[in-house]
């Protein structure tokens, strides 16, 4: 009851927020806290958190609160704390997506309520950060177990140039690449697993370098990557 007292309290000083949903299904019952002797859920998949239109400068981070259930999938969300509700709507819409490996305790999965943060910075704001950063001041992770890694999302895209050579041929091609992506989200060396040609090997890498990404990460610091991104060649 303290717990739900202080999120009421929070929703009334916040800019944006929502008022929790009144908990009455079963998982509701059996939901716990994360603390000793339990294994926390861990993120196996996750979608974009896309940026709102319409939002214009509005940034911060949005503070979650989640039911994950005994399968690893997110049954429900609170708004913790939230600068604006746009972004709220966006961190509540991606945490939907996701999905975890349940958490345990004494080895068996069980409904727990886990706490994300989800933060939001305007596109232009996020694009020159990234050219900004500088690798060697980054507080970066080991990615010592791939299932631990949050994958890249992408920021900006650059569409392949066609060469003349290309459009005399006529025809459509695919590029299957593995590119280092760096802890501040830059495309590095890449290098061709399946390519129709090495035009198109060419054209498609010069692509993917221009390319900008949210970089990987391993318990919540960014971590470099090899990466696999397909890119196709349609007339």
């Amino acid at each position: 009851m303290r717990r739900l007292a202080a999120l009421a309290c929070c929703a009334v000083v916040l800019v944006a927020s929502t008022m929790p949903e009144a908990r009455t299904s079963r998982l509701d019952d059996t939901a716990v806290e994360v603390g000793p002797g339990i294994t926390p859920p861990q993120l196996e998949s996750s979608h974009s958190t896309k940026y709102p239109r319409g939002a214009r400068s509005a940034k911060g981070s949005v503070v979650l609160h989640a039911l994950i259930d005994s399968k690893g999938r997110v049954s429900r969300t609170e708004v913790v704390s939230s600068p604006d509700k746009r972004l709220s709507d966006a961190a509540v819409a991606a945490m939907k997506k996701r999905r975890y490996t349940p958490a345990t305790r004494g080895g068996e999965p069980i409904d727990v309520w886990w706490t994300e943060t989800f933060q939001f910075i305007p596109p232009d704001e996020e694009i020159a950060a990234i050219l900004a950063c500088d690798p060697t001041n980054v507080d970066a992770g080991t990615a010592t177990d791939p299932r631990d890694v949050v994958l890249p999302t992408i920021v900006r895209i650059a569409p392949p140039v066609w060469s003349d050579a290309m459009r005399a041929q006529g025809r459509p091609g695919h590029v299957n690449l593995q590119c280092m992506i760096d802890v501040c989200g830059r495309v590095g060396e890449c290098k061709a697993l399946e390519t129709s040609g090495p035009d198109y090997t060419a054209a498609a890498i010069a692509a993917v370098q221009k390319r900008l990404y949210r970089p990987a990460t391993a318990a919540g610091r960014p971590v470099a990557i090899y990466f696999t991104i397909v890119v196709d060649f349609r007339m």
